[in-house]
């Protein structure tokens, strides 16, 4: 850093959490500055260790080393990171960790503790501060799969209510949404109180450093530059991804003169800027519904356009070109068609489908370019993985059925 420039000064409307925790690990590693090969070591660590704990989740929850395997071989050729300091990436390698957990989480829920939610919240929160909104990602998945569970348990428990006499359901003693939960009310605020503290830790601490910068080297006074990723400049650039009346375009450059406009003083990334352009994108919003509904279709097109180059190397290169085009549908059918008739098994359904409309958010708030779409990339790998696991299991299955039978049959001869 210059002196006497913040990095944020110096680096507009990027996010700060990356070079710090670079700058921690160089620090703790004797380094007085961060070269980029010590960058490119510190991303391929990050895939390879979110790879081996997903692979260990996954074999928790299947109790098979070969899918176990097999995840981590493709994992590695789907092709997550080319090599770069850029972090655009690192959602990819989020994702499948993320899915793996609550798989874990679904698949254990008679013996699972939610201490353990302890790691998948720091791994959040971690992601956060890289890129505002990595970790938003892993509670969204969190809060889709607490609704799917509440509403499979409350039907449950109403069908239960309803066969018992015509009992009310209000009337029936009951059972928390997760057997898991502890029986005391202040035992599980407690643990609740953790997570969230565990999730807001590494901001918490990023900004506590930056107060503390603020104070020794620059009397006090914080930055008017946003010190996080946020939405707005992608979003209102994103609206002129289909030609429009207003002159809005995908370039950089763009949102300011709409800025200026409004106020010629500010500044390119500051805080007021991106305050007017959020309301410039509502704005335009809805004095043009056309546009903003075109941008969607026109998005969704595109991303689905991008389902053969999400598949090329793993296990593209061994299907024909127009199966190529639907396997992500053939997937995500197949695994409806496996997993209705059992209840865990319909949850993972729903946690895959929620995954993959989660992960293309970046694409629809932006450009569906490949930069933006590495979550959607994994999360498409997950259904394909996932889906390819089941027929594993179920072949496996029919086999030690078969076996079964044949010993049985034996036996009475």
């Amino acid at each position: 850093m210059l002196q006497n420039n913040r990095l944020e000064d110096l680096s507009t409307g990027e996010d700060q959490g990356y070079p710090f925790i670079l700058s921690v690990i160089g620090r703790t590693l004797g380094m007085q500055e961060m070269t980029f090969g010590a960058f490119i070591k510190f991303n391929y660590l990050l895939l390879i260790t979110l790879g081996v704990a997903t692979s260990v989740l996954l074999f928790l929850c299947f109790n098979s080393l070969l899918i176990s395997l097999f995840f981590y071989y493709s994992y590695l050729r789907i092709g997550v990171y080319f090599g770069g300091i850029d972090h655009h990436w690192m959602l990819g390698a989020y994702i499948p960790f993320y899915v793996a957990f609550l798989m874990f989480f679904l698949k254990k829920r008679a013996t699972f503790k939610p201490v353990w939610f302890t790691f998948y919240f720091l791994v959040a929160g971690i992601a956060n501060i890289v890129r505002e909104g990595y970790g938003v990602i892993a509670i969204l998945l969190l809060i889709s799969m607490l609704i799917v569970i509440f509403i499979q348990d409350g039907i449950k428990k109403y069908k239960q209510s309803f066969s018992a006499n015509k009992q009310s359901f209000s009337s029936n003693k009951q059972k928390p949404i997760f057997r898991l939960y502890l029986p005391y009310l202040h035992k599980n605020i407690l643990i609740v109180s953790l997570l969230i503290f565990v999730y807001l830790a590494p901001m918490i601490l990023l900004n506590g450093v930056r107060s503390w910068r603020n104070t020794k080297y620059f009397k006090g006074e914080s930055s008017d530059m946003i010190t996080h990723h946020g939405i707005w400049h992608n979003a209102f650039m994103g609206l002129g991804y289909i030609p429009n009346s207003y002159g809005i375009k995908w370039d950089d450059a763009n949102p300011i003169k709409f800025v200026q406009q409004v106020n010629p003083s500010t500044g390119y990334m500051t805080n007021e800027y991106y305050s007017i352009l959020r309301g410039l994108y509502f704005k335009y919003s809805f004095e043009s519904p056309d546009l903003w509904f075109g941008n969607i279709l026109a998005k969704a097109e595109a991303t689905n356009e991008l389902n053969g180059e999400f598949i090329n190397n793993s296990p593209g290169k061994f299907l024909p070109p127009m199966l190529r085009d639907y396997f992500l549908y053939i997937s995500f059918m197949g695994i409806f068609m496996l997993s209705r008739r059992d209840k865990t098994a319909t949850a993972i359904f729903w946690l895959i489908l929620v995954s993959l409309l989660i992960s293309s958010i970046p694409g629809f708030i932006g450009r569906p370019a490949i930069a933006y779409l590495e979550g959607l990339r994994s999360a498409f790998f997950m259904t394909w993985f996932y889906f390819m696991s089941l027929i594993y299991l179920s072949f496996k299955h029919y086999a030690r059925k078969r076996k079964f039978n044949k010993f049985l049959i034996i036996e009475k001869l």
